[in-house]
């Protein structure tokens, strides 16, 4: 199996919501995606695409957020981690979360 990970662009915005989609069986998770991704605030950190032979196969979306009684304190999480059904439970999600 050939996997290519890369940060993605503007232009993959189909692609993620696409994996997402499939990955959950809903739009609700595509459309929370969609707007994390807009959101100043949330200001992703980083946001990878695995291909796999070539195929969109595995979106993962780090941002940041701030503690509600603590606003000085910043932290960062991983949410959401999408792996489209024909790839889960290969270790395809967990390579995003180790590079």
């Amino acid at each position: 199996m050939h996997i290519y990970i890369r940060e993605t662009t503007d232009t993959d915005l189909n692609d993620i919501l696409s994996v997402e989609r499939e990955a959950f069986n809903s739009n609700k998770e595509a459309n929370l995606t969609k707007d994390m991704l807009a959101d100043p605030i949330a200001k992703p950190l980083l946001s990878l695409m695995a291909f796999i032979e070539g195929r969109p196969a595995v979106y993962t979306l780090f941002t940041k957020a701030h503690l509600s009684n603590n606003p000085k304190v910043a932290v960062s999480f991983l949410a959401p981690l999408a792996v489209v059904p024909e790839f889960q439970r290969q270790g395809v999600g967990g390579s995003q979360v180790w590079i």
